[in-house]
């Protein structure tokens, strides 16, 4: 789909269903004059989003984050995601948003924001600090994922794990111990390289932020 721009085609954007990815909750969303219609299933026809929405009930989450809760809407550089940015304790506000359409469906969402709903917006770099910040995150995460493995790896004991994630751990202490401790340094090192080679690009060059406010 290419990007949308004049006032009636951005209208009829209230008729599109948009497939969200990789959120916990919500799978797909329309737009409305009151604010985003968020749903837990996934339809493929905005007849039966709303058929779905207006019926709600307990076996899907049907929520509006209207408008006036919103403080703001932002996206940095060309991806697919969206970030909504709640007022207060923004219960029911989705927050960050990934569009099966990518970067075709943010661009669209933000002129209709813009254009439609009278949002205002401004493009600024980020500074190098806060670009990072995601991927500084993901390093760690990655760096205490392999010395988690590789202790692991190391142990020639089966590990103990309970709860509701108790598959999760043995699934992690059989593989680390399948491939040995030199096998998890090696994939964690490379792991960690690559991650750390992205937040070296994006030090080097912030992406821009898009921004709408009311």
């Amino acid at each position: 789909m290419k990007p949308t721009n004049t006032t009636e085609q951005l209208r009829a954007l209230e008729n599109q269903v948009f497939a969200i990815t990789e959120h916990k909750t919500y799978k797909s969303m329309m737009l409305s004059q009151e604010g985003l219609l968020l749903s837990s299933k996934r339809f493929d026809t905005p007849e039966a989003f709303r058929e779905g929405f207006a019926k709600g009930g307990l076996l899907a989450t049907m929520t509006t984050a209207s408008y006036d809760k919103i403080k703001s809407f932002s996206s940095q550089g060309d991806n697919k995601t969206l970030s909504v940015n709640h007022k207060g304790i923004g219960l029911g506000m989705p927050g960050d948003l990934n569009f099966e359409n990518g970067a075709t469906d943010v661009h669209n969402i933000l002129t209709y924001l813009e254009k439609v709903q009278g949002y205002n917006r401004t493009e600024a770099q980020l500074g190098a600090g806060k670009a990072i910040l995601p991927n500084l995150m993901y390093v760690a995460f990655a760096i205490l994922c392999t010395w988690g493995l590789y202790g692991m790896a190391n142990d020639p004991n089966p590990a103990e794990f309970s709860g509701r994630r108790q598959w999760a751990g043995q699934l992690a202490d059989s593989v680390s111990k399948s491939i040995g401790p030199i096998g998890v340094l090696l994939i964690g090192i490379g792991i960690t390289g690559f991650l750390g080679w992205q937040l070296w690009k994006k030090y080097q060059n912030p992406p821009v932020e898009t921004r709408l406010e009311r």
